[in-house]
């Protein structure tokens, strides 16, 4: 069967496309690797903010009765 130039056409513009896609997947596999990133830092801040929270529990748990001194 010989190639015709129809057939040369859809074959352009589906490996055309193909590129496309796979230049789009490796951006948005880079944004998720990098939200990933993130999200672990984020993770590893808020347990250490845990830990000296739970360190010093008289940080959070202020007497309801205690006014500021401007009162």
């Amino acid at each position: 069967m010989p190639d015709s130039p129809e057939l040369v056409t859809r074959i352009q513009e589906l490996e055309s496309r193909f590129m496309e896609q796979q230049r789009l997947l490796d951006e948005l596999s880079s944004v998720v690797f990098t939200q990933q990133r993130r999200i672990d830092e984020l993770s590893q801040a808020l347990q250490r903010v845990n830990q000296k929270v739970t360190a010093e529990p008289g940080l959070v748990e202020a007497e309801a009765d205690d006014k500021p001194p401007h009162y």
